[in-house]
């Protein structure tokens, strides 16, 4: 990622680290399917724990996917003050 100069009139922008949270989704997404094909492998019959965990990554999944293409500022600075969530704190 190249540097972007700040300039007076400019906006410093901190966001989402959107990559991050798509690598994660993807990731919690792959460890989601190994918990379902293991337990269609098993037939659901007999099923251990690591199934069980596995299945619940899909919320994680979503969470982080959702978080990837939210478009939330946290904190946003220029020369008018400096913004926490949009909500001034100094001037």
């Amino acid at each position: 990622m190249g540097k972007i100069q700040l300039t007076k009139d400019g906006d410093f922008i901190v966001g989402e680290a959107k990559v991050l949270n798509y690598v994660l989704g993807t990731l919690c997404l792959a460890l989601f399917g190994y918990g379902v094909v293991d337990a269609i492998r098993r037939n659901f019959i007999n099923i251990d724990y690591q199934s069980y965990v596995f299945a619940v990554m899909l919320l994680p999944a979503i969470f982080c996917f959702r978080k990837a293409q939210s478009k939330r500022i946290y904190i946003r600075v220029n020369k008018t003050g400096i913004y926490e969530d949009e909500k001034l704190l100094t001037g």
